[in-house]
């Protein structure tokens, strides 16, 4: 008995090998782009994990607002930096007039001290009418001096919540 089906497929295939090849690798290459094309891209976002273009889309938008959060702290602490830097020169700026002030003190003691060792040296009398403007600013200075002293002893202590409060006046 003669096998029929197996004539018929084996002409067939001996016949149209190349053909039947072709038609199964295009239709493996088809199967293989439509798989390929309803895959959606994905790449490393910016937490290191894998996501595609809509994921990436939000990540960049928090990322976004995390900046924008971010960036406002780093002003707002800037600020608050800059404020301190000004009290700080400001400060430094007084002492050194301060500083002046103690100097300039210190120069018209000396000159008058010295006026009158030369005017005791040389046998003329004292002028002690001369005097007195040198000893008012060297009281002036050290009323001054400690009063200045006493403001930043009383801004200490109230900015360490040690100073009672003034209470108000009716």
């Amino acid at each position: 008995m003669r096998d029929w089906w197996h004539d018929i497929t084996k002409k067939l295939l001996d016949h149209s090998r190349y053909t039947i090849i072709g038609t199964i690798l295009g239709l493996i290459m088809a199967g293989s782009l439509v798989g390929f094309a309803g895959c959606q891209s994905r790449t490393l976002g910016l937490g290191g994990e894998r996501v595609n273009r809509m994921e990436l889309a939000a990540e960049v938008i928090n990322s976004d607002t995390d900046i924008a959060t971010t960036r406002a702290e780093i002003e707002a602490a800037t600020a608050v930096l800059n404020v301190e830097i000004e009290a700080r020169n400001q400060r430094a700026t007084q002492a050194i007039e301060d500083l002046d002030r103690q100097d300039l003190v210190k120069v018209q003691v000396i000159e008058a001290v010295s006026l009158i060792g030369q005017q005791a040296a040389s046998g003329t009398p004292v002028n002690w009418l001369g005097l007195i403007p040198m000893a008012t600013t060297v009281l002036l200075g050290a009323a001054v001096g400690g009063f200045a002293k006493d403001n930043l002893r009383k801004d200490r202590k109230i900015a360490k919540g040690t100073f009672p409060p003034s209470e108000p006046t009716p």
